[in-house]
Order: structure tokens, then C-alpha cells, then sequence
């Protein structure tokens, strides 16, 4: 059973983290990435972050996203399916 699908049941509803930030992916050059330790070589260009939980917790548009919790992100979707429950309040 997917794990949403649990919480729906158990809970009634699904509650999701909200970051609140626009980005772009883009390719990272794996020299670079290794060179910095980077996790992959994928990033996430942040674009926007104005007055967002992402924002209070030091996000800023030009940052580049590389991680969460040590896991390469890729897309601003992946970022969003790495949230769950348990990330709410966390930053």
C-alpha cells in the first residue's frame, strides 16, 4: 500500500510540507560536483522564494538545490515527493 494511502486512512486526510519555492532543474558538471562532493549532478536553480517557509529558512532565489537530507534532488517535483509528514516544521 503506498504510504499516502496509509496516512489517508489512518488520519482522514494527507498533509503535505509546503516550502514554497520556483525553481528550475538544470545540469550540474560532474567535475564540478565531484570536485565539491556533490551528491549528483543535478541541481535545482531556485527562482523564487518571497515570504515562504523556504525563505524564513535561508532559501534565497539563485541558490542552487543539490540535497535534501543527503538525497540528490532533481526536479522541483522530486522535492515535493521527498516531503512527507514527518518534514512539516523541520528546517
Amino acid at each position: 500500500m503506498r504510504p499516502d494511502l496509509r496516512v489517508l486512512l489512518a488520519r482522514g486526510r494527507v498533509v503535505r510540507a509546503y516550502l514554497g519555492f520556483g525553481g528550475q532543474p538544470r545540469p550540474v558538471d560532474r567535475r564540478l560536483a565531484r570536485a565539491l562532493g556533490l551528491p549528483g549532478d543535478r541541481a535545482i536553480d531556485v527562482t523564487n522564494v518571497a515570504n515562504t517557509p523556504a525563505a524564513i529558512a535561508g532559501l534565497r532565489a539563485g541558490d542552487l538545490l543539490v540535497a535534501i537530507d543527503g538525497r540528490p534532488v532533481e526536479t522541483v517535483d522530486g522535492v515535493h515527493r521527498m516531503l512527507g509528514p514527518e518534514a512539516i516544521g523541520r528546517a
